[in-house]
């Protein structure tokens, strides 16, 4: 009787074990690089939309040229230093508010403003859903 009733606890534990794993949620944040520039990108309202560009000295700064229709947060802005060597990136966290599509585009520009022509961009559409 005692092995039945300690089985049976295993049996409770295990499928409480199985039942949270298949119910885990997305994850709060999607990645992307400049690696990922033309994709589409299909992510839940609340997460966040993570995107890392290089770093290119001073010379060059990336900024946000494009995004809209009240789908995003304003984005907030980091860099970050990843090495002692000196790569760095650039950091643009943007948080899905709510349900729809929006493009987002980021592009690389001289910092003295002397052309609007990008020397790099990124630009993904993305699709929001609850």
């Amino acid at each position: 009787m005692k092995n039945h009733s300690i089985t049976a606890g295993a049996l409770s534990v295990m499928t409480a074990l199985m039942l949270t794993a298949c119910a885990s949620s997305a994850p709060s944040e999607v990645r992307v690089t400049q690696a990922d520039s033309g994709r589409h990108i299909r992510m839940h309202r609340g997460q966040e939309l993570v995107v890392e560009v290089p770093r290119s000295g001073s010379n060059y700064m990336w900024d946000v040229f494009e995004h809209g229709q009240g789908v995003f947060e304003a984005p907030t802005r980091q860099v970050l230093q990843l090495s002692e060597q000196g790569a760095a990136v650039e950091r643009y966290v943007f948080m899905a508010l709510r349900q729809g599509e929006d493009q987002i585009r980021i592009v690389e520009l001289p910092s003295n403003h002397s052309t609007d022509i990008p020397r790099s961009e990124l630009q993904l559409n993305v699709t929001v859903t609850n």
